[in-house]
Order: C-alpha cells, then structure tokens, then sequence
C-alpha cells in the first residue's frame, strides 16, 4: 500500500479480516435489545463501512485502532436508533440493555442504552482513560493486557483502572442516570 492510498485503501484491507468479528461485535450489541429489533448484525456491519467510508481520518492501519473505532461506532448507531425510536414514542419502549462481563457486578437487570451511553459521556468528560478502558475492555471485548498495549501502560494499572471504572459506572447508573 503507498503512502498516497489514504484510509479508504488501508480501510479495504483491514475490513474484510474482520468482518466476522465485527458481525460478532454488531451480534453482542443487538443479542440484549427486543426480539423484534429492526436492525440486524449485518445490516449494522455494512452501515459501519458506510459510516468509515465518510468519517476522515478513521484508523485503518492497525487492528486495535479499527476495532475501537468500531465499537464506538457501532454503539452510536444503536444509541441513534434509540433515540429515534423515543422520539417516534415519546417514551415508550425505550431500548434496554443487559451488562455483561461484570461491567456492573452488583445485579442491574437492565440497563437503558441511552443512560448507558450518557454516563460513558460523563466518564469521558472526567476521565478519557477510564473511557478508553471500558470501551476497549467491555465494548471491544479486548483483555487486559490488550488494553495495556493499546494504551501504552501495565496491565496492573488498566487492571486497577477497570474496577474503579466499574465502580464509577454502577454509582451512576444506579443514579438513573442523573449528573454529578
């Protein structure tokens, strides 16, 4: 690939290797929204590349770098959806989520997107790297010492970055979603 190709060139190559892991990606996502959900993991998929196609300056080179530009993605997109379908209902049937991988280790049954969502923002507001964390450990499904790799520090501190993380998202979750 030259230097000249840009992101839609790199993008080429990296999007079809990972195309099933990101229809998995879109799959985890939609596997805790209602039954008769419009959108399908494909469809979310062949929407991403749409998407990456128009936003300048998306990652392409490196694996990491495009499964979190993914995830973030894919998450608003499903945010948007809901917003979409809140304004079409004035309320009613709002998109619920359930949070897996002890993202919340207390039980939550479920968790609405959009709260979801809004405290992410909150967290990146106050703390771009616990952001980081939990997009790239919950969101992209990556390990800790992926993590570390990803953002150039120990396991130890994303490991300790993850509970208070955690801990940061249960407090406010279970707030309703109200601010600090």
């Amino acid at each position: 690939m030259d230097a000249d190709d840009g992101p839609e060139a790199s993008g080429k190559e990296v999007f079809p290797r990972m195309y099933e892991q990101l229809r998995t990606l879109a799959a985890r996502y939609l596997a805790n929204e209602r039954s008769d959900h419009t959108l399908q993991p494909t469809a979310v998929v062949h929407e991403l590349w749409l998407e990456y196609k128009r936003a300048p300056g998306a990652p392409a080179e490196d694996v990491p770098g495009f499964l979190s530009y993914a995830s973030a993605a894919i998450r608003h997109m499903l945010v948007d959806h809901a917003r979409a379908k809140n304004r079409r209902k004035r309320g009613d049937g709002w998109s619920r989520v359930t949070l897996q991988e002890g993202l919340v280790e207390e039980p939550v049954d479920r968790v609405d997107l959009l709260d979801l969502d809004a405290a992410m923002q909150r967290l990146r507001e106050r703390d771009r790297r616990l952001y980081r964390v939990v997009e790239l450990r919950f969101f992209c499904g990556l390990y800790h010492r992926e993590v570390a790799e990803q953002l150039g520090a120990s396991t130890d501190a994303v490991e300790n970055d993850w509970k208070l993380a955690k801990a940061w998202l249960r407090r406010e979750l279970s707030r309703g979603g109200v601010a600090d």
